[in-house]
């Protein structure tokens, strides 16, 4: 039953809140329940470009976008320069005085307007920015099968990536944004197939006999970490992505599932029920050893790891009968709990599978068919699209490079 909810993500309702606060965990708030005002001025020499900027600056969610209005003051105003191509941006304090220029090049507005804002937020907050990167997301066409779309950050240009008329599962970005792994079902069973992005192919990674899944690259790009259920037991293994030198990690009765990488290559955080229920664990797959339980987490169950280059994982808590967004900074030495949820209150934001944005602060999570951007600093959360219906298993790239 674990391994069908792992790989069919059971669609779950919000939680209770008080439930949450039953549990014994170690709550660190964030320092800021607001974030920063700012007005965008435009820019001259190109209407597109000025309002793909606007867009931009109000879908980053890293301001509270006010309207241009006398009396009305700001964190910040933003005025630029641009051709549809190139634009510069002056950033203003509340004083009036300059912060910073920062400048960007693009293929058109939209690219140009997306490498602008993402200039912005590094320049102000240090943070790798959002906007040039995209989601991928399963869609269900009925059937029981499953096509994979993308679109960008904003929910903007979605376009369907597979048509194999079968069920594809657990899209998975590569670290390198070049490609994307998942799990085709097919009637002899499953295998992991990999899609390039540049020149649109598919190639088979791993048709063993029975179950192929998890698909996980490590940050070097060189290993990939996957699921199989060889010698009729589900276990945790990895490979050469090039598909030489499979090592068995797990050898148990228990069923592992969803395994992601460390920011720096050397752990994997993975599923496993080998308590009786499923719960996150930790393994150096490199030089072998037990899998540790992670200590001090939210949820009675916990499904879906995903990992921040940034430090922080984030997952699915089961809280009552219920799941929910839960964050923990693995930066401390050892797990330390955060809010998801507005300043002061418990999280209760329900969903399944959530992933991380490169800025470090967004993730996407699925939740009774509609992705949703949740804000895991202010516990807010909107949908991707503004009519949406059947959308699963979203996966978040890193920074596209230009």
């Amino acid at each position: 039953m674990f391994l069908k909810k792992s790989l069919l993500f059971v669609i779950l309702a919000a939680v209770v809140p008080h439930l949450f606060a039953a549990e014994s965990i170690v709550v660190e708030k964030s320092a800021r329940n607001s974030n920063p005002t700012l007005i965008f001025q435009g820019t001259e020499g190109d209407p597109a470009l000025s309002e793909a900027l606007r867009t931009s600056f109000l879908y980053c969610g890293w301001f509270d976008v006010l309207k241009d209005k006398p009396g009305v003051k700001s964190d910040y105003t933003i005025r630029g320069q641009g051709n549809g191509r190139t634009v510069t941006l002056r950033i203003e304090n509340s004083a009036g005085a300059e912060v910073a220029t920062v400048s960007a090049r693009g293929d058109d507005p939209a690219d140009t307007a997306h490498g602008g804002v993402d200039a912005v937020l590094k320049e102000l907050f240090g943070v790798p920015g959002i906007c040039r990167s995209e989601i991928v997301f399963t869609v269900d066409t009925g059937g029981g099968n499953r096509e994979l779309v993308v679109c960008g950050f904003d929910g903007r240009n979605p376009r369907k990536i597979t048509s194999n008329r079968k069920l594809c599962m657990d899209p998975v970005w590569s670290p390198d944004g070049k490609s994307i792994v998942y799990s085709l079902f097919t009637g002899a069973g499953t295998c992991l197939v990999q899609y390039d992005t540049v020149t649109k192919l598919s190639r088979r990674l791993s048709k063993y006999s029975g179950l192929n899944a998890g698909g996980a690259i490590s940050p070097d790009g060189k290993t990939i970490a996957l699921v199989l259920n060889r010698d009729n037991q589900v276990d945790l293994y990895i490979r050469s992505l090039e598909g030489s030198d499979l090592r068995r990690i797990t050898r148990d009765k228990a069923v592992e599932a969803s395994p992601c990488w460390s920011p720096d290559g050397k752990t994997l955080c993975f599923v496993s029920d080998s308590s009786g229920r499923p719960l996150l664990y930790t393994v150096d797959p490199f030089r072998g050893g037990r899998p540790e339980p992670l200590r001090g987490l939210a949820g009675s169950e916990r499904v879906t790891p995903c990992w921040s280059p940034l430090g922080k994982l984030t997952y699915s808590a089961k809280v009552g009968r219920d799941y929910v967004v839960a964050v923990a900074d693995m930066t401390t030495g050892k797990p330390v709990m955060e809010t998801v949820g507005p300043e002061g209150k418990p999280a209760s934001i329900a969903g399944e599978g959530p992933v991380w944005a490169p800025d470090g602060r967004h993730v996407a999570v699925a939740d009774n068919g509609v992705i949703y951007i949740v804000d895991t600093w202010l516990g807010k959360k909107r949908p991707l699209f503004s009519k949406s219906g059947k959308l699963n298993q979203p996966d978040w790239s890193p920074l596209l490079k230009k």
